[in-house]
């Protein structure tokens, strides 16, 4: 039989991603919110176990469409904001009428008969986003926030973003109507050294769950502590399949704790333990940063998330 060279396997795959059928439906079956290193990637595969959905990934990035997208950068709308150029593009990235090589960079089949969106700079227009789909189902991710800090240090993340060299938090502050909508975002940050990288990222954190705190009520979306999925996982990862409609038992079974997602830039080894990746912050920072973490965590209502040893304390952050 004749080999099939490289070259003729590279075009399968790239025309591979572009002629499918997605029979999703007009509402994304999921919809993964979070911020980055919340654990998005990771969830969005363990639901995805069985290769069903056809994954969205990141849709809302404007680098990805160049022009064609109207969203900034982490966009920021109220609940009833309107703006018909953005809801017309929303609606079709929901939709699933939108393709490219980002998108759809790790689904490789022909038929979907589930869609699933998922992207970390959408927290701060979530309401708005399940305003337009009614009944859209969503997942809010959360994670310590010293661990996301931890992570975007060793990575040097928040520091800059495409051509214009802003940093995510610049993105942010730029946009005046959030300044104006939440104004205690503004008397805080004019207090603030942000030009410390550790301040910067857990005050961007504030804002990204500050917003979706003040605009989603608890039983809109299913909120996932990452924590909890990595201590109990047998039991959350049953509870988050159930959500979606999928079946616990098949997901079990086709699932593990210790694998890690494709966006795993780390290399973290899950094998060496949960404490290794639960609590490695603790070792990264100090007791004073760590103090003055939680200081400004406070301000926004955040600081009783975790309890003293970077545990849920609760189930919901929601009202």
């Amino acid at each position: 039989m004749r080999r099939v060279s490289p070259r003729v396997r590279r075009m399968y795959g790239i025309l591979q991603k572009k002629i499918f059928l997605d029979a999703g439906g007009r509402v994304p079956a999921v919809f993964i919110s979070g911020m980055a290193r919340s654990g998005t990637t990771w969830v969005g595969d363990l639901i995805n176990y069985d290769s069903g959905f056809r994954v969205l990934f990141e849709p809302f990035i404007p680098q990805t469409f160049g022009t064609v997208s109207p969203f900034n950068y982490i966009q920021y709308f109220p609940v009833d904001a309107h703006s018909r150029l953005h809801e017309q593009y929303a609606q079709a990235v929901l939709a699933g009428r939108v393709r490219n090589k980002w998108l759809d960079g790790g689904n490789d089949r022909l038929f979907y008969a589930r869609r699933m969106v998922k992207d970390v700079r959408t927290n701060l227009m979530l309401g708005w986003l399940r305003r337009l789909v009614p009944g859209m189902k969503t997942i809010l991710l959360i994670r310590h926030p010293l661990s996301i800090a931890a992570s975007w240090i060793k990575l040097n993340w928040g520091t800059q973003h495409g051509e214009s060299r802003l940093t995510d938090l610049d993105a942010i502050l730029s946009q005046e109507s959030l300044l104006a909508d939440y104004p205690l975002i503004r008397s805080l940050g004019s207090g603030l050294d942000l030009d410390d990288v550790l301040t910067r990222i857990i005050f961007q954190y504030c804002i990204m769950y500050h917003v979706p705190a003040r605009q989603l009520n608890s039983g809109e979306v299913y909120q996932l502590f990452y924590e909890n999925l990595l201590t109990d996982f047998d039991g959350e990862l049953g509870k988050l399949i159930s959500f979606t409609g999928g079946s616990p038992d098949r997901a079990l079974e086709g699932s593990d704790a210790k694998k890690t997602s494709r966006t795993n830039y780390l290399r973290r080894d899950f094998s060496n333990g949960k404490a290794s990746v639960l609590d490695q912050w603790k070792t990264i920072f100090t007791g004073a940063q760590i103090d003055s973490a939680n200081h400004l965590l406070s301000e926004f209502s955040l600081n009783e998330l975790y309890d003293k040893d970077g545990r849920p304390a609760t189930d919901t952050f929601l009202k």
